[in-house]
């Protein structure tokens, strides 16, 4: 049985919406949801030795020799800098980041927290005499 060509477009749009939609679902499942969840669980505290990679949200640094996802709020992944110290706890996002800077130390907080119905970003910037 032939298709007539006037029923052919919207079938061919019809399966191509599908596999996009099928192809959405499957990458949350599978792909973006366990790698948030390993994010979530993990827990760094060590000296940056490389940046990787610098995406809008994320970075992926080396810390004692072993490579590490970060999730950093909008453009703050410009700021790390190799050498910076962080610190992630398991359960949490929250990063604390420590600058050595001569007789200073710069302390970069990045704290999640949900007000309003929306995840909202806090950051707190404190300095120190070593």
């Amino acid at each position: 049985m032939k298709m007539d060509e006037n029923r052919r477009g919207p079938f061919i749009l019809s399966i191509g919406i599908l596999i996009g939609v099928v192809s959405v679902i499957a990458y949350t499942k599978f792909v973006s949801t366990p790698r948030v969840d390993k994010y979530l669980q993990s827990e760094i505290d060590g000296n940056v030795q490389k940046i990787d990679s610098y995406n809008r949200n994320s970075v992926r640094v080396t810390i004692r020799s072993k490579s590490h996802y970060l999730e950093l709020p909008g453009d703050s992944y410009s700021y790390l800098r190799v050498g910076d110290s962080i610190i992630k706890r398991r359960g949490t996002s929250d990063l604390i980041v420590y600058r050595k800077s001569g007789v200073l130390v710069k302390v970069v907080e990045w704290k999640y927290v949900d007000g309003d119905g929306a995840r909202r970003i806090q950051k707190k910037q404190t300095e120190y005499r070593q």
